[in-house]
């Protein structure tokens, strides 16, 4: 055999020592049950990575393609601040991101074939990445035109709302992570409730550093209804 297989309870002393698997409650039914498992566990961190990395990627090209955009948009830059970036990371990139590892196991698990290695990150994921976090820098970058360039609002509303439309793109692409295989409309938003709490906590975060006394710390400014039109529409 490939695997070698003991049991726990009746099995012998030497046969445990030896054997690559141990049953401790002498049930072979419990192999189906852990492997379901293991590969629940290992999607839901490949899901957890790709996602994290897709939005640190979509926020370095925001930096970096807005710096190239400036002198023929009339940008001033960053377009994003150091601390929007920082409260993004702690609070509404991690906590989804975090949420992504409690996602239940697919109907379909035990119909995959084994993987023939552990590779977090392969070809098909990795461009998935750099897609995605191209995608949320295009729209984030299309709402701070649309704000500045369009309606002619402020620097730092304008900021605001490429600030406000990343997060929205954010969560909304924490959804669509549930599943490598199932769309993001075919789908309960409580599949994975924890997920949804999550993103609530984040928007109320978001709000905070926007209408409180924090929009100071944070130089944001309100939003009125263009803005959130944009940031909704984008994501």
């Amino acid at each position: 055999a490939q695997i070698g297989v003991a049991m726990g309870k009746n099995g012998t002393d030497v046969s445990r020592s030896v054997a690559d698997l141990t049953l401790k409650d002498d049930n072979f039914n419990t192999i189906v049950s852990a492997i379901r498992e293991g590969r629940t566990i290992f999607k839901n961190i490949r899901k957890f990575v790709t996602y994290q990395l897709s939005c640190n990627a979509a926020e370095l090209l925001i930096l970096f393609i807005g710096v190239l955009l400036s002198p023929l948009l009339g940008w001033q830059v960053p377009i994003l601040l150091a601390l929007q970036i920082l409260f993004m990371n702690l609070v509404t990139d991690n906590l989804p991101a975090i949420t992504l590892g409690f996602n239940p196991s697919s109907k379909n698990a035990m119909m995959e074939i084994p993987r023939k290695n552990a590779e977090i990150l392969n070809k098909r994921l990795i461009a998935l990445l750099i897609f995605t976090g191209c995608l949320l820098m295009l729209f984030v970058l299309s709402s701070y035109y649309i704000a500045y360039n369009i309606f002619g609002e402020s620097l730092e509303y304008s900021r605001t709302v490429a600030l406000f439309s990343l997060i929205c793109l954010e969560i909304a692409s924490a959804f669509n992570f549930r599943s490598f295989k199932k769309g993001f409309l075919t789908r309960s938003l409580f599949v994975n409730p924890y997920l949804f709490y999550a993103s609530v906590i984040s928007l109320i975060a978001t709000f905070a550093v926007i209408y409180s006394p924090l929009n100071k710390i944070f130089e944001t400014v309100p939003l009125r209804l263009n803005g959130f039109v944009i940031a909704i529409s984008v994501s």
